[in-house]
């Protein structure tokens, strides 16, 4: 049995955009073990971006941010307060404020407000801008943005952050991290990336399970739920974080700042550096974004495959999640052969060449 904490925790889940399949998605089995944060678009602005009320509100009935919109969700992201609950029900609320704060500081989202007087959350990634919609409406909400600093509305607390460092996602890192100063004065690290480098970057991830199952808590059922969000065809990402001591920032600070300033290999150097600091992480939970095809997408490849034509699709996506958007997208059917060729065959392949 999954302890409370690990349901509610491990993973988040919704629908992403432009397409209204509420009552589908709200009955997803995979989503309902997931029950974390709700993920998609809301009510769209003029600019573009999602429009938020205040922190906690709930977001219209019609909303493709369906797991908000569920009651027992709404509660254990709460305020935080431990009047009226269990233990468990404690170490719940805490595991899934964390987790919901996470994905609301790191992010590159900017919140500018409309004529109304709401925030507008305006954001060059679409799954960016769906998490912290998903967080607000869970009741912690991105506030402002500066250089300097983030605010957040946590349970109708203003909160601000001193933002240090942010290190930006690319292609080949295939996540981005930021660290941050909270009130307290503790320094944290928060990374959210592809599970493929996340995973093997949790603290004690090459340990025997038995150890890695003391450190990691929530491994097995995000592990679980990711593998069942990929095979539903969602976008996946796993969120983690650590501690830092000041010294330790300090002396990577220095390092990461000239990094920056180096005219040689900059690319490479700063990779490297945040290679550093990107280790020992504690597994926070996951988020999974269904991203719906566009109208027409399936039978347009269906008549071009008719009409002899060959289709090829580059896709950044999980194999799992690739399979399951070639199946929707009827580029694949359930008669065809489906060849695996991964990046770990070919490397073993090519050794095998080299040492004949």
């Amino acid at each position: 049995q999954q302890t409370a904490q690990q349901a509610l925790a491990a993973a988040a889940a919704a629908a992403n955009g432009d397409a209204s399949h509420g009552s589908r998605t709200a009955a997803d089995p995979a989503k309902q073990a997931a029950a974390a944060a709700a993920a998609g678009s809301s009510a769209k602005g003029s600019g573009g971006g999602v429009v938020i009320g205040s922190a906690g509100e709930l977001p219209p009935s019609n909303t493709p941010h369906t797991i908000a919109l569920d009651a027992e969700m709404r509660a254990a992201g709460g305020d935080g307060s431990s009047e009226g609950r269990s233990g468990v029900e404690r170490d719940a609320a805490a595991a899934v404020g964390e987790f919901l704060l996470a994905l609301a500081l790191c992010n590159t989202v900017v919140p500018t407000a409309t004529e109304k007087g709401q925030l507008l959350y305006q954001a060059a990634s679409p799954d960016e801008e769906a998490l912290v919609a998903g967080a607000a409406y869970l009741g912690t909400k991105l506030v402002a943005r500066s250089a300097a600093g983030i605010e957040v509305e946590v349970g109708g607390q203003l909160r601000r952050v001193e933002l240090l460092a942010v290190l930006e996602f690319s292609s080949d890192r295939k996540r981005m991290s930021v660290v941050v100063r909270h009130p307290d004065g503790q320094l944290q690290l928060i990374t959210k990336g592809a599970d493929n480098v996340m995973l093997e970057r949790l603290a004690a991830a090459s340990n025997p399970a038995a150890e890695q199952a003391a450190l990691q808590p929530l491994l097995a059922s995000t592990s679980a739920h990711l593998n069942e969000m990929s095979k539903a065809g969602y976008r996946t990402l796993v969120v983690a974080s650590k501690a830092l001591q000041q010294q330790d920032y300090d002396a990577w600070a220095s390092r990461y700042k000239e990094a920056c300033a180096s005219l040689v290999d900059r690319n490479g150097r700063v990779a490297a550096v945040c290679e550093e600091i990107e280790r020992d992480l504690v597994l926070l939970g996951a988020t999974a974004v269904e991203d719906k095809l566009q109208d027409g997408v399936p039978e347009s490849i269906a008549a071009l495959s008719a009409a002899g034509i060959k289709v090829w699709v580059l896709t950044g996506d999980k194999m799992e999640t690739a399979i399951s958007i070639g199946h929707t997208a009827r580029l694949l059917h359930q008669q065809m052969a489906v060849i695996k060729v991964r990046e770990a065959d070919l490397l073993v392949t090519s050794s095998s060449s080299s040492s004949s």
